[in-house]
């Protein structure tokens, strides 16, 4: 292993993963290896961020008696990590088509593939990170010292760590060769990770209706997920003849994965890398399909045509999804999912209170990975083709606004939809609540789709380049957390004084006139400063 060269790999992929973050640090003066930390510390941010959330939620459960719960965490997080790394994998061995390019060079094999899963590992390590948590609270509270128990933890993790990631590498490229995937590539992809995106949601859902039962201290064990157990095992009871071969079978099971992936997956990555395009050109030129004829359907037809082709892809998919219609589910709202909270003798008075929610649920969810802030950039190099036609470029942008606002609209209201049926809401606060989200997509749209024409990127080759624009996932992260807090403050105000003022109609019209008023000045803001330069 030639460490210089393994580290240079390391760093051109860090930078191939992240180049609009690259360029924003280059913008802010950095340089060289500053770069390559401000990345790198990105992602430690957000595993702190990860692991202090879940790590909260966990620690009242204790783990050593509860072997059914514990197997059930060390699920969801494997299955979450397997719904990201889906696509981190697919984008790093797949969308890169970069192998070949590294055959001429003085690098070896294995160099190359390290690199690439050093990265992909650094990506996933977030997400695992409150397993480590897990094994931890787990060996604390069990019989076993804390100078063994907590080196042990490290060694189990490193060791749970490695089974997930090779796993997870195992089953996309055994996937990624079938008929059925390579005949329906975006289908296939997009369906690998929203599945587990689901099941993970749900996962998340039943914990926290579980969590009021560890309060009421009427909690009892689930079934246990036995793949998992062995890890239990060897936490609790390290020491028996069920803690050794537990201890032995999850080492035998980390050998047989660097075998498949040394002697199956690897030389399967450089076939698919070498392969592709000679297959692409022999099935070229073997197979003539016959051209069909094209009808005129007029131009906003065919922009919408063109409109849809642009968010097929899987990746883009799988984060618009998660971010709409899990992440409410997951961060937002964990006391209504526990089942809680009623509303249905709630008052109609808080009519504009439901709108507010509303607006905030649509300004929760629109993010820099929204389609409303990329549908731009999505054009690439058509961008410049357009702008050579004869039609108008104001004309065209509000096209595609259209059809970004309302793909987001009908997202968010499913979800709005949904917590207000979770809620028992009033029909009548339904109502106000999805006008307020159709207001939150179009206030929350204005900003974003402004910022994809001032950030504009169209050189992109992976989609998941333009999530990072702007400050990246960490700066997504805390734009979501500040848009909830804000939301519950002037919620809760809001509250307090149609309750406490005595005229509650004029001041739920006097707040409803305010939130109008706000978003007209935003409407008009942007009309002068982008719209008429177009």
């Amino acid at each position: 292993m030639n460490k210089s060269q393994l580290i240079n790999l390391f760093k051109v992929n860090l930078l191939y993963a992240n180049p609009q973050a690259t360029v924003q640090l280059r913008k802010k003066g950095k340089t060289g290896n500053k770069i390559y930390r401000s990345i790198l510390m990105q992602y430690v941010l957000m595993g702190i961020f990860f692991t202090f959330i879940y790590g909260i939620i966990m620690v009242a459960i204790d783990f050593s008696k509860y072997p059914g719960f514990f197997t059930f965490y060390a699920a969801l997080f494997s299955v979450m990590t397997f719904s990201q790394g889906v696509s981190i994998l697919y984008n790093v061995f797949y969308d890169s088509k970069d192998l070949k390019d590294y055959l001429p060079l003085p690098f070896q094999q294995k160099d190359v593939f390290l690199a690439k899963f050093l990265i992909v590992a650094l990506t996933l390590l977030p997400f695992l990170l409150p397993v480590f948590v897990l094994f931890v609270l787990t060996t604390v509270r069990s019989s076993l010292s804390l100078l063994i128990g907590l080196p042990l933890s490290v060694i189990l993790f490193i060791l749970f760590f490695f089974l997930c990631c090779g796993i997870s590498t195992v089953l996309v490229s055994g996937l990624t060769q079938t008929q059925i995937f390579m005949k329906h590539k975006n289908i296939m992809t997009t369906l690998m990770m929203l599945i587990p995106a689901i099941g993970m949601a749900f996962g998340i859902m039943y914990i926290n209706q579980k969590q009021s039962n560890i309060y009421d201290g009427t909690l009892s064990d689930q079934a246990i997920i036995y793949p998992f157990l062995p890890f239990h095992v060897v936490l609790t009871d390290l020491f028996s003849v069920n803690g050794f071969v537990s201890f032995a079978g999850i080492l035998l099971a980390c050998g047989l994965l660097i075998i498949v992936l040394k002697q199956w997956v690897i030389p399967s990555f450089y076939r698919l890398a070498l392969g592709e395009e000679s297959q692409a050109v022999s099935q070229k030129q073997t197979k003539t399909k016959p051209v069909k004829k094209q009808t005129y359907d007029g131009l906003p037809k065919q922009l919408l045509r063109y409109n849809i082709n642009l968010i097929k892809n899987p990746t883009l998919l799988m984060q618009v999804l998660t971010s709409t219609l899990i992440m409410p589910m997951i961060l937002a709202f964990p006391t209504i999912f526990g089942g809680l909270i009623n509303l249905s003798s709630i008052s109609n008075k808080f009519w504009v209170i439901a709108f507010l929610a509303g607006m905030f649920l649509a300004l929760f969810t629109i993010n820099s990975t929204s389609i409303i802030s990329l549908i731009i950039s999505l054009d690439r190099e058509n961008l410049h083709f357009v702008r050579s036609l004869p039609i108008s470029m104001k004309a065209y942008m509000k096209v595609k606004f259209k059809f970004a606002y309302m793909f987001q609209v009908i997202l968010t209201s499913i979800v709005t939809l949904a917590l207000a049926l979770i809620l028992h809401l009033p029909l009548l606060l339904v109502l106000f609540a999805v006008l307020g989200t159709w207001y939150g997509c179009f206030v929350g749209g204005m900003y974003y789709f402004n910022r994809d024409f001032r950030l504009l990127s169209l050189n992109w080759t992976n989609v998941s380049q333009l999530f990072t624009r702007g400050g990246g996932n960490f700066a997504m992260v805390f734009s979501m957390f500040g848009t909830l807090i804000l939301g519950s403050l002037l919620i809760g105000g809001s509250i307090a004084l149609i309750v406490f003022v005595p005229a509650s109609l004029v001041v739920s019209l006097i707040l409803f006139l305010v939130i109008l008023s706000i978003g007209f000045i935003m409407f008009n803001h942007y009309k002068q400063t982008f719209w008429r330069n177009l």
